[in-house]
């Protein structure tokens, strides 16, 4: 596994996210693609849940110091804070997590690990309050006031049969039973390498017969039942339970699966910015928008001056100009002088509503 939980690494997870159940929710933390629930377990005291789109999921004992919430970290804590979380169960065998929440109401927390990967809230009926990202396709619609439904595969990794699965295998586009398994199946690559392994089927082939069809669905079933051994290989990849395909490679066992992935991922690598290095960027905003400001003053400042030597310059001829209308404003009307002014050298044009005079000198 590189950085990446398969749809069978999800099942391992959920029955270790047990312990959870029952929890109640401090606070939430969100920052990009990162959701960090901060728990309290009757009992067993703080856990923090780490979600990381759109391929991881753990149980850490790490917390970063995350930015100034973010609206969608105020609307999750408005609705999810002080809530017991009473269910985590994974939808079928697709790569769709389905936290269940209850405070006066109840209320689902949908986390999607497959393609960009998205986090929605939906109340009990499933209908969307929220979501980080707003996403279309074709057959379905992520966004507040939509129902939530989430794309299904034609089988249940974890309950097709044998006749189903020479139906998938018959039907798929793909050009290798590899990638029938990992793909249209929904196993991941690295299991899909192991079952053609143990089953001795050449990965590469295409069309099975009937009884490489039933082998291949015998170490199916096993594969997805193996009891838990829970380690990282020298390669990197983490798994829930040993494998043939890496039987020459040193293995460093872990208590459980979520360990594993926690001892990989957990360390905070990337700092997040903190709130000082917040408000010294603010600042610095602020001082840019500040000295653009000043130079918009400047100019409009370096007109006004030209303006006002002009007039200056010309305060006789338009001082004369003033007295000279005040007088004739005692026995005509705005009309009246607008009309005898026109075609005037210098005076243009008369506003009587405002009573403005404008001269062109």
């Amino acid at each position: 596994m590189k950085k990446e939980l398969s749809s069978l690494d999800l099942r391992y997870l959920i029955k270790e996210f047990a312990i959870l159940k029952n929890a109640k929710v401090n606070k939430l933390y969100h920052y990009r693609n990162e959701l960090l629930l901060d728990l309290h377990v009757p009992s067993k005291g703080k856990h923090f849940l780490k979600i990381v789109l759109s391929n991881l999921i753990f149980i850490t004992e790490s917390k970063r110091d995350y930015n100034i919430p973010s609206n969608f970290t105020m609307f999750l804590r408005k609705t999810l804070v002080n809530s017991r979380l009473r269910d985590i169960k994974q939808l079928e065998s697709e790569r769709i997590l389905d936290f269940e929440f209850e405070k006066e109401k109840k209320f689902h927390l949908i986390i999607e690990l497959f393609s960009r990967g998205n986090i929605i809230l939906c109340r009990s009926d499933y209908k969307i309050l929220g979501c980080l990202t707003v996403q279309k396709w074709r057959q379905r619609t992520i966004k507040k006031g939509e129902m939530y439904d989430y794309p299904k595969r034609p089988f249940n990794l974890y309950k097709i049969k044998e006749k189903e699965l020479k139906e998938l295998i018959k039907n798929s586009k793909m050009d290798s039973i590899v990638k029938v398994l990992a793909v249209d199946l929904g196993i991941g690559g690295v299991y899909a390498e192991e079952l053609c392994l143990t089953a001795k089927i050449d990965k590469n082939k295409k069309e099975l017969n009937d009884k490489e069809i039933k082998k291949l669905h015998e170490k199916l079933k096993k594969l997805i039942s193996k009891k838990s051994e829970s380690g990282i290989y020298e390669n990197g990849d983490i798994v829930p339970f040993k494998l043939e395909q890496f039987k020459d490679l040193k293995f460093e066992k872990f208590k459980t699966f979520n360990e594993a992935i926690d001892k990989k991922y957990g360390k905070i690598e990337d700092i997040v910015k903190t709130r000082h290095d917040l408000k010294v960027g603010k600042i610095l905003r602020i001082l840019e928008e500040q000295k653009e400001t000043i130079k918009e003053l400047e100019k409009k400042s370096e007109e006004n001056t030209k303006k006002g030597e002009l007039i200056y310059e010309k305060y006789q001829q338009i001082d004369s100009i003033i007295k000279e209308l005040n007088e004739i404003r005692k026995k005509h009307s705005w009309k009246e002088i607008k009309e005898k002014l026109k075609g005037h050298k210098v005076i243009k044009d008369i506003d009587e509503k405002d009573k403005k005079i404008i001269l062109e000198i």
